[in-house]
C-alpha cells in the first residue's frame, strides 16, 4: 500500500495516526464522499449532459478549479472554470430543460437555483462561487 503523500496514490480515504495508544485510521469524509459519488453517479445527470460553468465570484480561482474537478468526477459536464464578477454564491439555470442537473448541483453544493436571463455564458448552468461559499454539503456534515 502506498502512503497518502506518494504521487502514485490515487485514493487516500483513510489516514494513519500514531499515538501513545497505538495506530488508528481516521476517515477523510470529503474524499470518501467523492469516491462514493464517482462509483454511484446519477445516471440522469449524465444523460442530461448539461454544460456547467464554474465561476469564482468572490472565492479564489483555485476553489473554482477544485469544485470543477470534483464535479467532473461526479459525471457533471463541466465546460469551464474561471473568474467572474463579484456576486453571491448561487446556481444560475439558463436552460429550463436542465433543471434536474441544477437541482442536484444545488443539493451537493448547498446553494439555491435561480434564473437570470441577463447571465452571459455558453454553458446551460452557471455555478457562482462567492465569498460566502463554504464547500460541498457532504464536506460540511460533522
Amino acid at each position: 500500500m502506498l502512503p497518502c503523500d506518494a504521487p502514485e496514490a490515487e485514493h487516500c480515504e483513510l489516514k494513519e495516526e500514531n499515538s501513545a495508544l497505538g495506530y488508528y485510521l481516521i476517515p477523510d469524509k470529503a474524499k470518501i464522499a467523492d469516491l462514493v459519488a464517482w462509483l454511484f453517479y446519477d445516471p440522469r445527470v449524465r444523460q442530461e449532459a448539461a454544460r456547467v460553468e464554474i465561476r469564482a465570484t468572490g472565492a479564489r480561482t483555485s476553489t473554482a478549479r477544485n469544485v470543477a474537478d470534483r464535479l467532473t468526477e461526479r459525471s457533471f459536464a463541466v465546460a469551464r472554470a474561471g473568474d467572474g464578477a463579484t456576486a453571491r454564491s448561487t446556481i444560475v439555470l439558463r436552460n429550463p430543460a436542465k433543471r434536474y442537473t441544477a437541482d442536484v448541483l444545488a443539493k451537493q453544493l448547498g446553494l439555491v437555483v435561480t434564473t437570470d436571463a441577463g447571465e452571459a455564458a455558453d454553458a446551460e448552468i452557471v455555478v457562482r462561487l462567492g465569498s460566502d461559499f463554504r464547500g460541498f454539503a457532504s464536506d460540511l456534515v460533522r
